[in-house]
């Protein structure tokens, strides 16, 4: 019931703020063709729409060359960070009894597909699924959680050289 009378009163604010915004611009609007001309008003409005576009369809790194704001090592570190606590919350239970291991799989197979997918088109995508060299254990009896942790592991070493990197050259 709730809910529903959340939405109802979104939907108000909603239709206030379009009777509000529509009057004013509608004010604007009268102010401006008073002082102005119908003409001017026309280039005006037809320039503002050109812009509105023009931003609307800019390609995503178009957009980060003009603006200056590349928003890529960010999106790594939000990703490296989510991994980070998915390594510290793993459930270190034995294959006989794998206990919240299946959900916590589960979650940390999403979080590689959305670095995998945040990755895709860049040059990273090969530096991150190449396999790290090094020793790596497992502990007898808890294969599924070894297994996960080296994985893991690996996945983050290579995700903070590529944050390294991308954070060396800008």
């Amino acid at each position: 019931m709730r809910s529903r009378l959340n939405r109802v009163r979104q939907y108000i604010r909603g239709i206030i703020a379009l009777t509000v915004g529509s009057v004013a611009l509608l004010g604007a609007l009268t102010i401006f063709i008073d002082k102005l001309g119908y003409w001017v008003v026309g280039i005006l409005g037809g320039t503002a729409f050109v812009f509105l576009f023009a931003v609307l369809v800019t390609p995503e790194r178009a957009w980060v060359r003009l603006m200056g704001s590349d928003t890529f090592a960010a999106d790594l570190g939000v990703l490296h960070a989510e991994g980070a606590l998915l390594r510290h919350e793993l459930p270190w239970v034995p294959d006989a009894a794998p206990e919240g291991f299946a959900e916590w799989a589960a979650r940390t197979d999403d979080w590689f597909k959305r670095v995998q997918a945040r990755l895709e088109g860049a040059q990273w995508l090969g530096t991150l699924l190449s396999p790290v060299t090094g020793f790596r254990t497992s502990v007898s009896g808890y294969g599924q959680a070894s297994n996960y942790r080296n994985g893991l592991d690996d996945k983050l070493e290579r995700l903070s050289q590529i944050i390294i990197a991308i954070g060396g050259r800008s």
